[in-house]
């Protein structure tokens, strides 16, 4: 007999190899990552499920209803975590760094594009 605690990196795989959402959004536009850091579990775990999210193409840098992004939640005392996703998102990609600015100098291009650019941009 197995026992998981949660969160499980086990779990984890396999929704994903189910194909659930590495970015789906709760009511309140927070993704499992901003849920999952929130969490004050081992780090160690932490670690290995951002990972397996972020290989799964988990954005670091989506905001939610508040603006926070997922390392704006984590808890001070989980210095390795917060430490190990600085580096993640140092290598977030270049589409994701232009959403981010786009938000920040609050330039106007709601009539300009298309729907899916319009949503990754606001998610950013």
């Amino acid at each position: 007999m197995y026992y998981f605690s949660y969160p499980c990196s086990l779990t984890v795989r396999l929704l994903l190899t189910c194909g659930a959402d590495v970015d789906v959004l709760d009511a309140n536009k927070n993704t499992p990552l901003h849920r999952l850091v929130q969490n004050d579990s081992i780090s160690d775990v932490i670690i290995i499920i951002i990972d397996i999210l972020c290989n799964c193409g988990a954005h670091l840098d989506h905001v939610n209803h508040k603006g926070q992004t997922p390392l704006d939640l984590i808890p001070s005392f989980q210095k390795e975590v917060i430490q190990y996703f600085k580096e993640k998102i140092g290598v977030r990609s270049l589409k994701c760094i232009c959403a981010g600015l786009v938000q920040q100098k609050y330039l106007a291009y709601e009539d300009l594009l298309s729907t899916f650019l319009i949503n990754f941009i606001q998610k950013h």
